[in-house]
């Protein structure tokens, strides 16, 4: 019997959130699995988290000073996908 190696649906769950999105990235040797800005080790939650305590984008991107309005909405653009596939699962995404 053939084994394929198949992506887990976590891994299947990245992939889809990271489509569209460029400057999101997910790369084992980086951050551990963790989303990140691309180029950076600034996660994804942590610009969330910075959006909240500073309240606009100008102000995260001042906070940072390495990355740019762009990378923050696309940051925001994964996490929405994220939230909205992990909520409603596609019905052909097999179940490990």
């Amino acid at each position: 019997m053939i084994k394929i190696n198949k992506p887990s649906n976590l891994e299947w769950l990245y992939e889809q959130c990271v489509y569209g999105n460029p400057h999101i990235s997910i790369n084992l040797t980086l951050q551990g699995n963790v989303p990140h800005v691309e180029g950076t080790n600034i996660s994804v939650s942590n610009i969330l988290a910075r959006l909240y305590i500073h309240g606009s984008l100008q102000k995260v991107v001042k906070y940072y000073d390495d990355i740019t309005e762009e990378q923050i909405k696309d940051a925001i653009a994964y996490a929405a996908r994220f939230m909205e596939i992990a909520c409603n699962p596609p019905q052909n995404a097999d179940a490990d």
